[in-house]
């Protein structure tokens, strides 16, 4: 039933705001949580994320939904293997609205968390998460005249 709501013009914005918010509760559950994610709907919702940049609320609880999934181990592996996902993800950090910049740093900070080999050190997406990172804080400070 959620995922018909998340398929292309089936859906006003409004609808989609209140199934991605369900999604987000009910993720709460890890196995609700992998339901989700192997049903293809993390996909619609990247989608839905990618095509609807400019509607704040709606990003805002995307965000908030991944990083919720981020809290359980293997449905947070298959956000950041989903392609173009880590993308989105940090293409956010530099928003202008707070509330969601917010979210974006949270959902970071996750990923840094959690992506770790069993030496406690970054795996792989953790890695482009810290050096995009770094880039961010860079060209900033060089934009600034620091």
């Amino acid at each position: 039933f959620i995922e018909k709501l998340l398929l292309p013009g089936t859906s006003p914005p409004d609808i989609l705001l209140e199934a991605i918010i369900f999604i987000r509760v009910v993720s709460s559950d890890e196995r609700a949580s992998m339901l989700f994610v192997s049903n293809k709907i993390l996909e619609h919702i990247h989608r839905i994320w990618r095509d609807l940049t400019q509607d704040n609320e709606l990003q805002f609880q995307i965000v908030l939904l991944l990083s919720q999934l981020m809290l359980h181990g293997n449905t947070g592996a298959s956000i950041l293997k989903t392609p173009g996902m880590l993308d989105q993800l940090l293409k956010g950090v530099g928003t202008s609205c707070p509330k969601l910049r917010h979210a974006f740093d949270d959902c970071k900070y996750l990923i840094l968390e959690f992506d770790r080999h069993d030496d406690g050190s970054l795996g792989p997406f953790g890695v482009i998460v810290r050096d995009r990172t770094f880039l961010n804080i860079v060209c900033s400070s060089d934009q600034k005249g620091w």
